[in-house]
């Protein structure tokens, strides 16, 4: 049976759940301003009724997400926001000066080469001459009076002498669409859109020169933009942008998040980045410029710079209303995204002829030198408006999901979090299991049997943030904390069928049934008794906060148990880490942290390019984390093994109260043997039998509650027997006390330097944070109860002073301890790397169907039964049913899942979590 329980442990432990939420690269809800996004669109909604037909204007709807549509509409929506973006960029491209036969030589090209837009500059700047100037500063007139009374004046003017320093700018840059980077030398594969040589004289005062000879070029690839040109459509156009996204396709998530659109964006924003760069270097060529003319010849940079705002961006987030009242809105017709463009094209051009009165012509050059022309700023112009087409594609395609998140937002009336899901989850189980799979708060009550009461209680709790899912009056609620749901499975251990005297030993067990660990050298106590492991499911988005888990452990008043923590090493071993007594109305709060390490698909993936040597060494440690997982909790009652190993009946010690706490402190502080405390095996009271007296030598303690039937007389004697061996003991222990205190005294006397010397045993023990003991007075006294921390030395402590009670109560290893509860918790760890709403809206995932189909592998792991044997009936069908609609690999994973194949179904996506 115990084999049986530990190949399920160990299964557990392998089996870790961690889904990736989204691919790598992939962008969270950036920061839009979705209301100021929605004023750009009424402003683009009036412009666009002053060039359309009244008809045809009045048809137009603004996408919000009040608007009926479908969810097919807004893959349309994207598609035809993604081809005018693909549309108005290639209409730029031809505004800077490619005509229809490069493009379609560029599009030649693309079928087997990359394409590259190439920006090339030579900037030099040569010293011509230094030329000496003065300059009159001021004027100084002096006044004399002469012998005979005639005032004489004269002016003296003071000047400055300088030097000027004349140099020869000149710039030259190219435009130039390369075929492939490794052929950019070849004439054959190079179009130059254009070939511009500018120089200028310019003066300064300062020798040195105004900018740097330079020899670059700046480099795009537009292969993805040439590559979305098809043939002349019906309309004529000589090309035309086309644009679809794969639907089909296990990577297309939703209409924003698929590899097409999301390759799009991407590639516009580098091409967004090198206009941006082209730009400042026009920029600083017309600073040089400006210098040279005078004021009044002098324009604004600003001037050319905003005068893109004037041109409409045909990229915009509209829908046709529907013909029939009541139906859905569709996406814009090709027609209309036509005369989008029409419209586009007509304010570009005319706002580029509106540039050109600002500079002079080229004829004008030798009045006006100057490096920047009307050629330069159109040039501006036009790449400020593929800026802002980039710019405006970007914030309409997070639009479209920041309409999908106020759908979803209006339809549940909130922004869903980690712990509403969290709290949906606990309920949803409660639904989707049988009852006895279902998950149970994990508190545990330690008591004898169902006859006897609670010696205390142990909880394993979680700090929440929503105090609403807290069960009314529970402790937690005060402190935000509750236990956590585990999946469970138990048993009990039970001796031989044969073995039926009440004085059962580790023989009458088989030996892969029993558990032991070590707590002295050469003392290990052997432990029967109860058998629980707890799967925890648990769940982390991105941004939710981190979980603090606690272990509290709570003894009623008069009672006792002791605790042991550690991990399982193998099936028959468990190896302390701590230990303590828990006795009298106290309360041990115990912090546990969480660490995630990766799963065996990620494991392996990442150790495959490593060295044999590497490799062996990652294994080998990965061996011992996997180890760790197997986090465990051992209970141990005291009081049953108190009557076992002083030779007394069961329940003779349960009203013993004083009698329970000497002997507890003689074992913990002075470890008197049990030997010298026990009663006498073959005694017995005054007409009590031989057979009685030894039917009362042992007991039966296992969970059923039943014990050997001792007469009342025997076992009065036998208490009494034990009394009288506590009193003579502990008075032996006092007059051992005055004889030591008359010893210091004289020692006192007879010297005039009191001895300090102490004996002390370092130990080193790592704990993330101390943990605390509250004592609880009783009400009676109405004090306060008294909280303290335990240090490292206060855990070495109470761990010694556990285990040399456990070595009295098993006479050193030789008695089996019956009252035992093993608890393994195994943690697993289904990590979303986003939020919530992230999950739902961006990746067009359930959480709440990956939980449970992570939860359908951990129950079926845990109780070895197929997923159809534990869920209720009436949701078998659903279950096949919940991949519809979603990606390929999730309708696989449940089919194989529902089919009993566990291990199949979501492909090592389990993250083991050391507790």
């Amino acid at each position: 049976m115990t084999t049986i329980f530990f190949a399920a442990i160990v299964a557990l432990a392998g089996f870790a759940l961690l889904a990736q939420s989204r691919v790598d690269g992939a962008r969270n809800f950036i920061d839009l301003d979705a209301h100021r996004f929605d004023r750009r669109l009424e402003e683009a909604l009036v412009e666009a009724k002053t060039f359309l037909a009244k008809e045809k204007s009045q048809a137009l709807v603004i996408v919000l997400e009040d608007a009926r549509h479908r969810y097919e509409d807004k893959y349309l929506l994207t598609e035809h926001l993604t081809r005018s973006t693909l549309h108005a960029l290639v209409n730029n491209l031809v505004a800077l000066g490619l005509s229809a036969s490069d493009l379609k030589k560029t599009k030649e090209w693309s079928s087997n080469s990359s394409i590259l837009l190439r920006f090339k500059v030579e900037e030099r700047c040569v010293f011509v001459r230094e030329e000496t100037k003065e300059e009159t500063i001021g004027q100084i007139i002096e006044t004399a009076t002469t012998f005979v009374g005639i005032d004489l004046s004269s002016r003296k003017t003071s000047k400055h002498v300088y030097s000027e320093y004349v140099y020869d700018v000149a710039v030259s840059h190219r435009l130039e669409i390369i075929r492939g980077a490794a052929q950019a030398t070849s004439a054959e594969s190079t179009l130059t859109v254009w070939n511009y040589q500018r120089s200028v004289p310019y003066i300064s005062r300062q020798q040195k020169p105004v900018i740097a000879d330079a020899n670059s070029h700046d480099d795009v690839d537009i292969t993805w933009l040439i590559d979305a040109l098809s043939p002349s459509d019906a309309q004529g156009s000589p090309l035309a942008a086309d644009f679809r996204i794969n639907r089909e396709s296990d990577d297309t998530w939703t209409p924003v998040r698929n590899p097409q659109v999301q390759s799009v964006v991407t590639e516009a924003m580098k091409l967004q980045q090198w206009t941006q760069g082209v730009s400042s270097a026009v920029r600083r060529w017309f600073d040089i410029t400006m210098q040279n003319w005078s004021k009044e010849q002098r324009v604004e940079w600003s001037r050319i710079e905003q005068a893109h705002r004037q041109v409409f961006v045909a990229v915009v987030a509209f829908f046709e209303k529907a013909d029939v009242e009541g139906s859905n809105h569709t996406a814009v017709s090709p027609q209309l995204l036509s005369l989008f463009h029409r419209e586009e094209t007509r304010g570009l051009k005319e706002v580029l002829e509106s540039v050109d009165t600002l500079f002079p012509h080229p004829a004008d050059s030798k009045s006006h030198p100057s490096l920047v022309s009307y050629s330069e700023a159109r040039a501006v112009v036009v790449l400020h408006h593929m800026a802002a087409v980039v710019d405006t594609f970007q914030q309409s395609v997070d639009y479209v999901e920041a309409i999908m998140r106020r759908q979803l937002v209006a339809a549940l009336g909130k922004s869903v979090t980690e712990a509403d899901l969290q709290q949906y989850m606990s309920y949803h189980y409660r639904q989707l299991y049988r009852p006895s799979y279902q998950p149970q708060p994990w508190t545990v009550s330690v008591r004898r049997s169902r006859k006897h009461s609670p010696e205390g209680a142990m909880r394993l709790e979680s700090r929440v943030e929503d105090f609403s899912v807290f069960a009314p009056g529970s402790r937690g609620v005060r402190e935000g904390f509750q236990p956590i749901e585990t999946f469970t499975k138990s048993f009990q251990v039970q001796p031989h069928s044969a073995a039926k005297r009440d004085d059962v030993t580790a023989d009458d067990y088989d030996a892969q049934d029993l558990m032991s660990f070590p707590i002295a050298a050469g003392v290990e106590v052997t432990f029967a008794g109860e058998r629980h492991v707890h799967a925890w499911l648990r769940s982390t988005f991105a941004g939710g906060s981190a979980d603090t888990l606690r272990l509290v452990a709570a003894a009623q008043q008069f009672s006792s148990f002791i605790v042991v923590l550690g991990r399982i090493t193998s099936s028959t071993t468990f190896d302390p880490k701590y230990a303590f007594i828990v006795q009298n109305q106290e309360e041990v709060t115990i912090p546990l942290s969480l660490e995630t390490i990766p799963n065996a698909k990620h494991f392996r993936d990442a150790i495959e390019s490593l060295s044999p040597k590497q490799q062996r060494f990652a294994r080998a440690y990965r061996a011992m984390q996997l180890e760790s997982t197997l986090f465990g909790v051992v209970i141990l009652q005291i009081k049953p093994q108190l009557e076992k190993a002083l030779h007394l009946p069961a329940d003779s010690l349960t009203k013993e109260i004083a009698l329970t706490t000497d002997l507890m402190d003689l074992f913990i502080q002075y470890q008197i043997p049990t030997d010298l405390l026990s009663a006498e095996e073959g005694e017995a009271s005054a007409g009590s039998t031989t057979g009685e007296a030894h039917g009362a030598a042992g007991h039966n303690t296992s969970s059923s509650g039943s014990s050997g039937v001792v007469p009342m007389g025997t076992a009065q004697v036998r208490v009494q027997q034990v009394k009288e061996h506590v009193r003579q003991m502990k008075a032996m222990l006092q007059q051992m006390k005055d004889e030591e205190l008359k010893t210091r005294e004289m020692e006192k006397n007879a010297s005039t330097t009191p001895s300090t010397a102490s004996t002390t045993r370092p130990t080193i023990i790592n704990v993330d944070e101390a943990w605390t003991r509250e004592k609880r007075r009783p009400a009676l006294l109405a004090t306060s109860a008294k909280t303290e921390a335990w240090t490292a030395k206060d855990l070495q402590r109470e761990k010694t002073a556990a285990f040399e009670l456990l070595d009295a109560l098993t006479r050193s290893g030789a008695l089996l301890m019956e009252q035992a509860a093993l608890h393994v918790v195994v943690s697993t760890t289904h990590a979303f790397a986003d939020s919530v709403m992230e999950c739902v809206v961006q990746q067009n995932r359930n959480p709440i169907e990956d939980l449970e189909r992570s939860s359908l592998v951990v129950v079926s792991q845990l109780h070895g039964a197929a997923p159809r044997e534990v869920v209720e009936a009436a949701h078998v069908e659903r279950l096949l049913a919940s991949s519809g609609g979603g990606r390929g690999y999730e309708k696989r994973d449940v089919e194989a899942l529902m089919a009993g194949d566990a291990g199949a179904s979501s492909g090592g996506a389990v993250k083991s979590t050391a507790s």
